[in-house]
């Protein structure tokens, strides 16, 4: 990929079996780090195992002025067919097909509450933001299951990042708001004392979200896979974005290259 600047963020291990031509394997919380360190004019690309890890370093990556920053959708695993490296099929399904905890109701207006409350060791607005998101990049636990919320919806303060036709269409958890857009005007929606989740189609996209929320303070947490583990078919049907095993192999560099 010769316009961008690869960053690889999985285990050196798996790097190691294979990788982009190119690629720099970089831990998460390093991306800024590495990104300051090699100064290029060329865009940053993020490969994680299926896209969603990525999202966080883009988030960083871009709060920090790396603003062309993008994640390789879908990962690593749509780069190559070989099984070995592919994290996404044994996740997608249909577990909310029929649940009591799955509806198409309408979306509660959303609330609003007060703001996150945190501290710094600094007064300066830029070395606070990078302290924030140094506390973004090494904070884990930042997915669940989406098998979990479906259990038990009510644990939680959800979030469905979709437009009202697919938050009706194909349906939502139980609760959960209807929340596009999100932005500074609507941040108070959040709730800076509960357990907050937000969800997508894939994953991809919440994943980033919730990485600026964290930055921001936010106890939010993104569902994994998004809608991919929970009504695939319906989002097939649907041509929402979906997981597709790839109909290509691209060449990578490794010791399961062949």
């Amino acid at each position: 990929i010769p316009s961008f600047v690869v960053f690889d963020i999985r285990s050196a291990e798996d790097f190691a079996k294979g990788h982009v031509k190119g690629a720099i394997n970089v831990a998460l919380a390093d991306v800024v780090t590495k990104a300051d360190e090699i100064n290029s004019i060329e865009p940053i690309l993020v490969f994680c195992y299926t896209g969603q890890t990525a999202g966080r370093a883009v988030m960083a990556l871009r709060l920090s002025g790396y603003t062309d920053a993008k994640v390789a959708k879908f990962g690593f695993s749509a780069w190559t067919d070989l099984s070995e490296f592919d994290k996404w099929s044994g996740k997608i399904g249909n577990i909310a097909d029929g649940s009591p905890n799955w509806n198409t109701d309408a979306s509660a207006a959303l609330p609003t509450n007060l703001y996150p409350t945190w501290t710094s060791t600094s007064t300066d607005p830029a070395e606070i933001l990078t302290e924030r998101i140094n506390v973004m990049l090494t904070t884990s636990g930042w997915s669940v299951a989406g098998a979990d919320v479906l259990a038990a919806p009510a644990d939680y303060s959800i979030y469905n990042y979709w437009g009202e036709g697919d938050y009706l269409g194909i349906g939502h958890f139980v609760g959960a708001y209807q929340y596009l857009p999100i932005s500074f005007d609507n941040v108070s929606a959040m709730n800076p004392d509960n357990s907050n989740l937000v969800y997508c189609y894939t994953g991809q996209t919440s994943s980033i979200t919730t990485a600026w929320f964290n930055v921001l303070g936010y106890n939010v947490k993104s569902i994994s896979y998004g809608v991919n583990a929970l009504r695939y078919d319906a989002l097939v049907s649907g041509e929402k974005a979906h997981w597709h095993f790839p109909y290509h192999s691209y060449a990578f560099e490794g010791t399961s290259a062949k």
